[in-house]
């Protein structure tokens, strides 16, 4: 275990927590987001499943996280695999809020677009090499 991943794991749980109480938040913009979109075409409730779906599956993504930092086998590696799959496979339609945001800030500014785009890969990223890394026991170099 080092800091860098006692660090990311405590950042990723505010992270997930925090998105939880904007999801649930009936006041909260992305909250506002699905329910309009939802009001003009009943199909987008499709959307606002697959964001609820994301959001379970990075809040749980945490275990794998946790599971790589201490080197603990638990469940088998198909197992995750198919969790990383199906987490990797929901990530884009389940974040219409956000690319709304983002195509927002390109009208407005794309440098900024950009930049946006990036720190929400570079937030989410660490994830996804810890959920890799736990699959395949690649532990050497932390």
């Amino acid at each position: 275990m080092n800091l860098f991943w006692t660090s990311y794991l405590f950042f990723y749980s505010l992270m997930m927590v925090m998105q939880i109480v904007i999801f649930f938040a009936s006041d909260s913009q992305e909250s506002l987001y699905y329910h309009y979109m939802i009001s003009l075409d009943a199909r987008f409730i499709f959307f606002y499943t697959v964001n609820a779906a994301i959001i379970i599956l990075n809040l749980l993504s945490l275990i794998p996280i946790y599971l790589y930092m201490f080197r603990i086998k638990f469940l088998s590696r198909s197992f995750w695999q198919g969790f990383l799959l199906i987490r990797l496979f929901l990530e884009i339609p389940g974040r219409t809020f956000e690319i709304s945001v983002i195509k927002s800030l390109y009208i407005q500014d794309v440098n900024f677009a950009y930049l946006t785009a990036l720190v929400f890969f570079l937030l989410h990223c660490p994830s996804y090499v810890a959920i890799y890394r736990h699959i395949f026991g690649n532990y050497n170099s932390d």
